[in-house]
């Protein structure tokens, strides 16, 4: 199947759902060129024995969403430009891509400047610095991506291996800590003069990550609460309150 579409740069939309590829070894090329591509199903495709699927969806398409939440390729090992060039791609399912085997992603998402929400699977993990997200927009402003619970990753510190879902933001518009308050992971924590213990996402956003153990077992608080929507990560509860002797 390799090439199979490659070139065919008036084809508008494709409907492969139904296509048994259980036997098959490579796809590479199979819609790089395609340039009219503006619709995609590809939803039960199977590439259970495909090991190349670079430069699948290579070349300036028209894609605006992909969802290959359904693909299977648990044997997958090159991935390279997998997406190169895919400048209007702005959605990108790959929830239920499996990239563990995967050695070469070079360039797997270079030219998706359009790009800004990704969900991936906990089988999906980057392979080197060069098969990151991009860092920067269209116009080669820099760029960052927030996780589900508010916490904003440097494109190359996208996580392995997590499922969850990613968007774009400007680097600039990254959650700051506010004034009188203490950085916890992506929350933030002040204990005010009526002794209350306040604990909420960092620079008061809609929802944070706990992801380490906050320091205020010696500021004397006397009661707690939450603002907004905190989710607690790794040990980030043990021995949350321990050393309050007043609360």
């Amino acid at each position: 199947m390799v090439s199979l579409f490659e070139g065919c740069s008036s084809l508008e939309s494709v409907n492969v759902s139904g296509l048994d590829c259980s036997q098959v070894t490579g796809a590479a090329y199979m819609f790089s060129g395609c340039f009219s591509l503006a619709e995609l199903d590809l939803s039960g495709v199977e590439f259970s024995r495909a090991a190349n699927l670079s430069y699948l969806f290579s070349g300036r398409s028209s894609l605006a969403s992909l969802d290959l939440s359904g693909v299977s390729a648990s044997k997958l090992t090159n991935a390279k430009h997998m997406f190169g060039g895919c400048s209007s791609l702005a959605s990108l399912d790959l929830s239920g891509l499996n990239t563990s085997k995967v050695r070469d992603a070079e360039g797997m998402f270079t030219g998706c400047s359009s790009l800004v929400r990704v969900t991936l699977g906990s089988d999906f993990a980057f392979a080197g610095d060069d098969s990151a997200l991009p860092a920067v927009d269209a116009n080669g402003n820099p760029v960052k991506w927030r996780d589900s619970a508010g916490v904003v990753f440097d494109a190359a510190d996208v996580p392995s291996n997590v499922a969850d879902t990613y968007e774009r933001v400007e680097a600039s518009s990254e959650p700051t800590l506010s004034d009188g308050w203490t950085q916890a992971g992506g929350c933030e924590w002040r204990v005010d003069e009526g002794g209350c213990l306040t604990l909420r996402p960092l620079g008061n956003g809609e929802s944070g990550a706990l992801s380490e153990r906050p320091g205020w077992s010696k500021t004397g608080a006397t009661s707690f609460g939450i603002e907004g929507k905190v989710r607690a990560e790794g040990d980030a509860l043990s021995g949350l309150f321990s050393g309050c002797e007043r609360l």
